[in-house]
């Protein structure tokens, strides 16, 4: 008898810099798609984790949020907070959780080519978990390179990349230029006044009502 529960398809959420807005970016996306949650790897807290903060922004009672395959309390680069631990990240035990869910937002750490170990980077671990990327960006000088290394990182990778997030993005030049780059569809993530449950679940709403939305996915 064929299996009859959906496979579960797994985002992964990639930053064209670290604290670039991935968080947030997930955060909306969860709400969005009412999907599960998880980040492999946390540095920088064992306590206030990315996790904690998109399970406090998020409203919807369907989404799971899963525990962290590491955790360091260092706020630097995940394989040399191993290192300050006398650990080594192992790809192998970074296994996504069993779900039922329809979609899980898997959110990297820092960039693509952020180190895990002495030999692979979060290229590596998204080759091995990701069905589809969403690239997240934002705005500063630099930036438009930035992500056009990111993407062609990801292309390298194999795994389609179905959307770019431009957080709080106002210049029409970045824009325009990234729009040009007909990569993959542009949701937009404007500056929020107070970054809370109530205006997460309004943008979250802007991205269903987005006519590439339902394509993305």
């Amino acid at each position: 008898m064929p299996n009859s529960i959906p496979k579960t398809k797994h985002l992964a959420i990639v930053g064209i810099h670290t604290e670039i807005g991935k968080t947030i970016a997930s955060a909306v996306l969860v709400e969005a798609l009412l999907a599960d949650y998880w980040k492999p790897i946390q540095t920088g807290t064992i306590d206030q984790t990315d996790t904690t903060t998109v399970r406090n922004l998020v409203t919807n009672n369907k989404s799971v949020f899963y525990q962290e395959a590491y955790t360091f309390l260092e706020p630097v680069s995940p394989h040399k907070a191993a290192i300050m631990n006398n650990q080594e990240i192992q790809l192998e035990n970074i296994i996504p959780p069993l779900s039922t869910n329809k979609f899980m937002v898997i959110e990297t750490a820092g960039g693509i080519y952020t180190p895990i170990n002495l030999t692979y980077t979060m290229a590596d671990m998204v080759r091995n978990l990701a069905d589809g990327i969403v690239i997240v960006a934002a705005e500063y000088l630099g930036s438009i390179n930035h992500t056009l290394l990111t993407i062609e990182a990801v292309q390298k990778i194999g795994i389609p990349i179905i959307a770019i997030v431009l957080c709080g993005i106002e210049d029409s030049y970045t824009i325009q230029y990234i729009e040009n780059q007909r990569v993959a569809p542009i949701l937009v993530l404007p500056t929020m006044a107070c970054v809370n449950k109530e205006n997460i679940a309004i943008i979250a709403n802007t991205w269903k009502n987005n006519p590439y939305f339902k394509e993305i996915i």
